[in-house]
């Protein structure tokens, strides 16, 4: 490990933030660390969640949470202000102050490490776009007075339920089609897994389907049934505050409804559930009490009434809608679909997916309010582990042990090659080019070594031919061990299994093409780097040396040796054994000498000892390859390793915890 990256890894406390429309809640993990990330118990928190409220008191500077709602003589209150509209003063301002004083109250109080500055790690709304996200950063950063990081919120949930065991889903469960459906005041957001293990995860969400439309829904229905509704519109159309303030009862009121159990619901359907407070005319100083209780059948009510923010839609069926068009874009069911954000505690939700997906497929978590910031937390740690890993990786790749790995066995490769290349070459065509000289119709033995050259390297680089590809799996699977050895230690540093980048075996397939044999997401780079060097690599050398220096090779050596000595005893009648060998490689040795072997002599002359002379020439054009190619073979296989562990790499960061 290097030591910045150690360093980091070892020092840096990193802070899960999740700012919500409705609460906002912390939590915390060491970068050195392997526990679920804490929540913290954040000051005036409910429940370790802390209103998503602040104002502005003379005298008393910010104030946030239920002190900011409760506080008399405010000049300034803001609430649900997170926003994709960050331009607006009503976003930036009260993003920023809000933020700022939970950091400072966080740090005052002694909750997170003062020697050192946290990672500060933000969740975002997978349904805002990479524009939004940026600004949304730059936005916390002048909060943080620092750098920040921000992480889709989905993602962040998918995190948490993976690492902190809080959903208790199985590995063989994630192993299949995974969604994630993250529901918030804001938004409802999505993640998609193909394949939990290897598959980068995809991110979608619906920016208009945030739970906080139920809070508004039953302050209209509360007002609108209250006998002194004109008052209540009149003051909540002269007092912004006083609007703030009834919806945050009403938010409080959805709460408590659904945190009761249902079989207390079901047993007195007439009872109403929920709270109490009041609405204060700003001229008088006089207090309307609003009683925010329904009954069963109000709340269905409210949750079946036609909104005007969604197309006239309730909220429950354009929740219905919006995770039925979430669902098709599987292939099928999921395995699991996991339910978090604390509006997933809505008993109807639940409801919901279940009919959808599958009753057995529906997951819960036990702490679903806090999985975003947790999961952040995860994020923030993952990341810095991550950038320490690849640090590592990178490591290697520049420090040239694989390409001194590469080259001590180079070699091996040629043999492997020369010996395609040999292998078979008297019957498939030898015999047919020298049965043609020998008839007149090729006249030269030049001729003769460029025709077999051409037709043996049409055939060993045809896209349908597996020889090239079984010399270069054999070599790489015979390679594997020694490479194992190179990247276990970075593993064991990482607390990763130490096979995570071993390069996996590989085999040919049908047509020629070069198969990875363990399914994982690498897979595609990993046969795409192989194959660069299999169709071009490869196929260039061979090509290089058959119509170069190879040529002398073939003329020389193996089957061409005895057809060169047959020429030389019926070419010696004619111009003398010290002229033929000058000009044997181009003179036309007339027909009649031509014939002075019969055919099946000639053809019985070249299968004697063929096995013997293939391997000789098997030898000779390998030592050619690595003559006139072997630097070039290093170079390219090492960078189409360093490829594949890059690809290697990517899957195993999605492991790192």
């Amino acid at each position: 490990m290097s030591k910045p990256a150690e360093s980091r890894a070892r020092d840096t406390v990193v802070v899960g933030f999740d700012l919500g429309h409705g609460e906002t809640a912390l939590a915390m993990a060491r970068a050195d660390g392997t526990v679920t990330p804490g929540v913290l118990d954040l000051p005036g928190s409910s429940r370790r969640q802390v209103l998503t409220a602040m104002a502005e008191l003379e005298g008393h500077g910010v104030l946030i949470g239920e002190a900011a709602l409760t506080a008399g003589g405010v000049g300034y209150l803001a609430t649900e202000f997170k926003s994709e509209d960050m331009k607006e003063a009503e976003v930036r301002r009260p993003v920023i102050l809000f933020v700022s004083k939970i950091i400072e109250e966080v740090r005052t109080r002694g909750l997170i490490p003062l020697d050192r500055p946290p990672l500060w790690v933000f969740g975002v709304p997978s349904g805002w776009s990479d524009a939004v996200r940026g600004r949304y950063a730059r936005l916390l950063a002048e909060a943080v007075q620092g750098d920040v990081e921000v992480v889709r919120e989905s993602r962040a949930a998918m995190l948490c339920a993976r690492d902190s065991g809080e959903a208790s889903l199985t590995v063989d469960r994630l192993s299949g089609q995974v969604i994630i459906a993250d529901l918030g005041s804001l938004t409802c957001d999505y993640t998609y897994i193909a394949d939990y293990t290897g598959s980068s995860p995809k991110d979608h969400g619906n920016p208009a389907l945030g739970a906080a439309l139920i809070d508004e829904a039953i302050r209209a229905y509360v007002v609108e049934n209250h006998p002194e509704r004109e008052r209540i519109n009149d003051v909540l159309l002269r007092d912004p505050t006083e609007l703030r303030r009834l919806r945050v009862l009403c938010r409080k009121a959805k709460e408590t409804f659904f945190r009761t159990p249902e079989q207390t619901l079901r047993l007195n359907p007439q009872a109403r559930t929920g709270e109490i407070g009041w609405v204060t005319d700003p001229d008088s100083g006089e207090e309307i009490v609003v009683k925010v209780r329904l009954s069963p059948a109000e709340m269905d009510t409210v949750l079946d009434s036609p909104l005007t923010t969604l197309a006239g839609r309730s909220w429950r069926r354009a929740f219905r809608t919006d995770l039925s068009e979430a669902l098709d874009r599987l292939d099928g069911l999921p395995d699991v679909l996991l339910l978090t954000g604390g509006p997933s505690r809505m008993p109807f939700v639940l409801d919901i997916a279940r009919e959808l997906a599958g009753a057995d497929r529906v997951v819960l978590g036990t702490e679903p309010e806090f999985a975003i910031a947790r999961g952040l937390a995860l994020a923030g740690r993952m990341g810095i582990h991550a950038a320490g890993f690849r640090a590592d990786v990178r490591e290697l790749t520049a420090s040239g042990r694989i390409t001194t790995l590469v080259e001590d066995r180079i070699g091996q490769l040629t043999d492997l090659l020369g010996a395609a290349v040999a292998e078979g070459i008297t019957e498939r065509h030898v015999i047919s080019a020298f049965v043609q000289w020998r008839n007149g119709d090729i006249q030269t033995l030049d001729d003769v070594v460029r025709k077999i050259a051409s037709e043996v390297n049409a055939e060993i680089t045809s896209a349908t031919d597996s020889r090239l590809a079984a010399a270069m799996a054999t070599w790489q699977n015979g390679l594997a061990p020694e490479f194992d050895e190179l990247t276990r230690p970075i593993c064991r540093r990482w607390s990763l299994e130490p096979d995570s980048l071993r390069l996996p075996r590989v085999s040919v397939g049908s047509g020629g093409v070069i198969e990875v044999d363990v399914d994982t997401a690498a897979a595609t780079g990993m046969l795409s780097a192989i194959s660069t060097v299999v169709s071009v690599v490869l196929a260039g050398v061979i090509s290089t040396s058959l119509f170069g220096a190879g040529m002398a090779v073939l003329a020389t050596t193996g089957p061409f040796a005895v057809i060169i000595a047959f020429a030389g005893i019926v070419g010696a009648a004619v111009m003398g054994r010290k002229r033929l060998e000058r000009l044997l490689k181009t003179v036309r040795v007339p027909k009649t000498l031509r014939r002075t072997k019969s055919e099946a002599g000639l053809i019985s002359e070249l299968r004697k000892n063929r096995r013997t002379q293939e391997a000789q020439l098997a030898g000779s054009l390998a030592a050619q390859f690595l003559a006139e190619s072997g630097e070039k073979l290093t170079d390219e296989t090492a960078r189409a390793f360093a490829q594949q562990l890059d690809a290697l790499a990517d899957e195993a960061e999605l492991l790192l915890s």
